[in-house]
């Protein structure tokens, strides 16, 4: 709501169509579910939810990102993650380069693409399948920092970029022809 208003007794079952839900159905999503999401307790579940949110779409069916979860509902801890390898070996499968696995990159890269030193935590997160702590919220560590954010903030430009969904944009402002002679000129030199 934009004011307080009355509360409002919805039946159980009752279909809720929100103002958000009908805007931005010609955008290219960037789907980001199963961190949270307690009722995927398998990856079909977690793949359907997430087809839904792309078939409900009127354009740009093809064009989307689906980000990986980088841990699932409550099971944080060293040897209690939930099979996340699992999970994103089948998002993998179904969505192909549609699909990012920031934990895998978090784990992998994201500390020497941020710039930071490998601590002792850091190598046992990692060693356990998990996203380093150097990357993760000191208050909450089930969330990202910073500085973990703002890597998957990169990747995922990139990825739209190598997928080509900044094209018509790049090649409006006379971007694409720029880089393609920039290309040239240096394959000169």
């Amino acid at each position: 709501r934009l004011e307080p208003g009355t509360a409002v007794d919805v039946s159980e079952g009752t279909e809720i169509t929100t103002a958000a839900s009908t805007m931005y159905r010609d955008y290219i999503p960037v789907i980001f579910t199963g961190n949270y999401d307690n009722q995927y307790s398998t990856v079909e579940q977690l793949i359907a939810f997430q087809k839904e949110i792309i078939n409900h779409q009127i354009a740009n069916k093809d064009r989307y990102l689906i980000i990986g979860p980088y841990y699932l509902n409550d099971r944080w801890d060293h040897g209690t993650t939930l099979d996340l390898d699992a999970f994103e070996t089948s998002m993998l499968q179904e969505y192909g380069n549609h699909f990012i696995n920031i934990r895998k990159y978090l784990c992998s890269d994201g500390l020497t693409d941020a710039g930071l030193s490998v601590t002792k935590q850091d190598q046992d997160d990692i060693a356990h399948g998990l996203v380093p702590s150097s990357l993760r919220s000191t208050s909450d560590p089930s969330e990202l920092n910073a500085i973990g954010y703002r890597l998957v903030g990169n990747l995922v430009f990139n990825r739209m970029d190598q997928l080509g969904y900044f094209k018509e944009v790049k090649d409006e402002l006379g971007i694409t022809a720029l880089e393609k002679q920039e290309r040239q000129e240096a394959a000169k030199s």
